[in-house]
């Protein structure tokens, strides 16, 4: 049995040749170059965030109450 990172490595060896067949019918089709290091560069993306990530919400339900049944969801004030 193979190893997780071997399997995933295979996987995604697999499926990255794959898409290159797929990928190259049209640019040799019509005999378009492309530089291989930006082929495989365009495969992978770096993504940058910022923050702490904290979300605080703060809500009061005492004046409501909710009511589900098969077909629909309400919220209903108490003061009815």
């Amino acid at each position: 049995m193979l190893s997780a990172a071997k399997r995933y490595g295979a996987v995604l060896l697999f499926s990255f040749l794959a898409l290159q067949v797929f990928s190259q019918d049209i640019y040799e089709k019509y005999d378009i170059y492309r530089n291989p290091v930006k082929v495989i560069l365009n495969k992978f993306s770096l993504t940058a965030t910022t923050g702490l990530s904290f979300t605080n919400y703060n809500q009061d339900l005492s004046g409501v109450y909710f009511y589900q049944d098969r077909d629909n969801q309400y919220i209903f004030s108490n003061n009815i």
